[in-house]
């Protein structure tokens, strides 16, 4: 299976060191730092000589590169030479997250709004890792039941997975109360799989949730904000999302969208392995297409 078709992933290798800095070290923060100020002299190190620019330790660097998902340092090495010689432009530290006090008119609102969306998908883009998605396809393709869980607008994220699962014929299972996605959870067993969604990763039945499910040996898979979070820190995959949201906003706007993203993913590759996809979807379109009118 190759996801390279829907989108080029990890390719950003400066958004994710920036997106990662409140969660690291800080051994691991002068290492990024260093990273970002010299990154066309990094491409040219190994461990030892990175580790000395950052006044740090080679332990450190390593330690540094699988924080941020690498396998080790030769595989993030490979991934800033290919940002640093693919990309063109200057980068920017401009600030666009959307800010509601700051917009006095509809059009102000609507190009702030579309702004940060589009800011915020592109550092989606560079976040995503092609190998972690393509395991949560494996495990949702090889998975006995299939539990989702989410509160608030995270749950109505849940709630579309579900949906098009449903579509394609998988077996998942979701639940509005939040009593009853703990007690779904509960019930998992060794080749279940629980997704579960949060943008801060700290919502407590998503937490819980995902404590259930391991504790009865299922696979849990998290998507979730970029960082040391609780939920993160639980699962066996993480989808990380971009950090574009204050915790303690008004309501969810972009990490929402950004989420569906992930799910539209995710069913898109599905659809397109599943050799009755077409079929399928089809069925499932005709037995709900006319159900209005009758």
């Amino acid at each position: 299976m190759t996801l390279g078709i829907i989108i080029e992933f990890m390719d950003g290798c400066i958004t994710l060191i920036k997106q990662s800095l409140p969660s690291l070290s800080g051994s691991e923060t002068k290492i990024a730092k260093t990273v970002l100020q010299f990154p066309d002299k990094v491409i040219e190190d190994n461990v030892t000589t990175l580790a000395k620019r950052a006044n740090s330790s080679p332990a450190a660097v390593i330690r540094f590169c699988k924080h941020l998902g690498f396998s080790g340092f030769h595989d993030f090495n490979l991934c800033l030479v290919k940002e640093i010689y693919s990309r063109s432009g200057v980068e920017t530290d401009e600030d666009n997250s959307f800010d509601l006090n700051e917009a006095s008119s509809l059009n102000e609102i609507a190009d702030s709004m579309v702004d940060t969306i589009r800011s915020s998908l592109l550092s989606l883009k560079d976040l995503l890792s092609e190998r972690d998605l393509e395991s949560t396809i494996d495990m949702i393709k090889n998975s006995q039941r299939i539990v989702l869980s989410g509160a608030g607008a995270s749950a109505m994220v849940a709630d579309d997975l579900h949906m098009k699962l449903a579509r394609l014929g998988f077996p998942s299972e979701i639940s509005p109360d939040y009593d009853m996605q703990l007690v779904l959870a509960s019930t998992l067993k060794k080749d279940d799989l629980a997704i579960v969604f949060s943008y801060s990763g700290e919502t407590s039945v998503a937490t819980e949730c995902a404590k259930l499910a391991k504790a009865n040996e299922a696979k849990v898979v998290a998507i979730t904000r970029i960082g040391n979070n609780t939920l993160s820190k639980i699962a066996d995959i993480v989808i990380k999302i971009p950090n574009t949201e204050s915790l303690f906003r008004k309501s969810a706007t972009v990490s929402r969208i950004e989420q569906l993203v992930v799910v539209d993913i995710i069913f898109s590759t599905l659809a397109k392995d599943c050799e009755d996809a077409n079929e399928k979807l089809s069925n499932t379109w005709h037995a709900v297409s006319h159900f209005g009118n009758r």
